[in-house]
């Protein structure tokens, strides 16, 4: 905290513009990851609907691939929100 200005935050060391350019690209990183897992969604379930797999082997690659799926879109929101926080 700083002790004048009315501000509660101190501004980071370094080049502002370039702080801002590097949360650009970590917002833009941030969409990509978004657009990674609707891409894993859709070729996972292509995969899936074009091999017509039944049994546990079938239940295990779509528990795996849901997952793996749903994990990397989890990583989107807290990347854009620390780009949002700069």
């Amino acid at each position: 905290m700083t002790g004048g200005g009315g501000s509660a935050f101190a501004q980071p060391a370094g080049d502002p513009g370039e702080l801002y350019r590097l949360a650009d690209q970590l917002a833009g990183a941030a969409g990509k990851v978004g657009d990674l897992s609707a891409s894993t969604r859709q070729v996972t379930g292509r995969i899936r609907d074009q091999a017509d797999w039944t049994g546990d082997a079938a239940d295990a690659y779509t528990a795996f691939t849901t997952g793996a799926a749903s994990g990397i879109g989890r990583a989107e929101a807290p990347l854009g929100q620390i780009a949002g926080a700069v």
